[in-house]
């Protein structure tokens, strides 16, 4: 199974692992963008999160040489923060690619995609209980209205929601397929769908209700700035307008001029407190693919990358 590290060339360029100790990849998946910090600094000591176990395991395959300087916590970026803390670490650089991996979408046994039909399940971490048809048959129709709207930008929210409910009063969902079609059929069929499928936004809601990912990503990217060191640099990928809207929100609330007590070198006098900019953005837009890079990786098409660095 192939995997592509998205944005490699602006991934190495903005956070410069020849120029680091100690990195964090936050989303380790099958190790890509780790490899790339490894070939640039065989020195690198990195800090890994990944919550899925067949993803580390292909990872720990991958960087089998760099095995004495990678430590991988089996879990997601959620408790990175308190990690940290545990290890007494600030980091050089972090990277969080929050989005879907191939692994994910390719294996119909995990339920990410509409497009091959397998079980309703869509948990990156396997051994967690809530799964997507717990979510689709026992949601309440107001909360799966809330969940597609508010999640997956649905505007068909309501319908969709209606059209789950009235259907599973007869039987349950349980495949992947079997809710697809439920969701298209819901749909005006007027509406133009751009050349993707009419469900992919729902699922896109579910995977996220079903994982957390919104609120795990706010938790984690506030707590991991505290944990940079003096110029360190954080970077984030995410792959659709809601973490992307989260990301571009947290940096900027970082990245205002901040209140610092200053004390003189030679008295115990305190001095009135200046105002100093702790953080500062480094992509006034975010950086995206390039027309090549999407030929050779149509995946990484909606990738939005944006980095903040820590001045002091």
């Amino acid at each position: 199974m192939s995997h592509i590290p998205v944005l490699p060339e602006e991934v190495l360029s903005l956070l410069r692992p020849a120029e680091c100790s100690v990195l964090v990849d936050a989303t380790l998946g099958m190790g890509g963008h780790t490899e790339l910090f490894f070939q640039k600094n065989p020195s690198l000591t990195i800090l890994a999160f990944d919550q899925d176990p067949f993803a580390r395991k292909k990872a720990e395959e991958r960087l089998f040489p760099w095995k004495e300087q990678l430590k991988v916590f089996p879990e997601n970026f959620e408790n990175l923060p308190q990690r940290l803390l545990e290890k007494g670490v600030f980091a050089d650089g972090m990277l969080f690619d929050v989005g879907m991996s191939s692994l994910h979408l390719d294996d119909e046994s995990r339920g990410f995609s509409f497009r091959h039909d397998g079980p309703l399940d869509m948990r990156m971490d396997p051994s967690q209980t809530l799964t997507a048809e717990t979510v689709v048959n026992r949601s309440s129709e107001e909360e799966l209205s809330r969940i597609f709207w508010e999640l997956g930008e649905e505007r068909f929210a309501r319908r969709i929601a209606k059209a789950i409910v009235d259907r599973r009063k007869k039987t349950p969902f349980i495949g992947t397929v079997d809710l697809a079609e439920c969701i298209a059929n819901a749909k005006p069929k007027f509406q133009e769908y751009g050349g993707g499928h009419p469900a992919a936004q729902a699922f896109q809601a579910l995977r996220i209700a079903v994982n957390r990912e919104l609120e795990v990503l706010k938790t984690a990217l506030v707590g991991a700035l505290e944990y940079l060191a003096p110029h360190g640099r954080i970077a984030v990928i995410s792959f659709h307008s809601l973490e992307d809207r989260i990301v571009k929100e947290i940096f900027q609330s970082q990245a205002v001029h901040q209140k610092r007590q200053k004390y003189p070198s030679h008295s115990e006098e305190e001095v009135s407190p200046t105002l100093e900019k702790k953080f500062e953005i480094l992509t006034k837009k975010p950086v995206v693919p390039s027309p090549l890079e999407i030929h050779h990786n149509p995946r990484a098409r909606s990738a939005r990358m944006r980095v903040i660095e820590r001045l002091f």
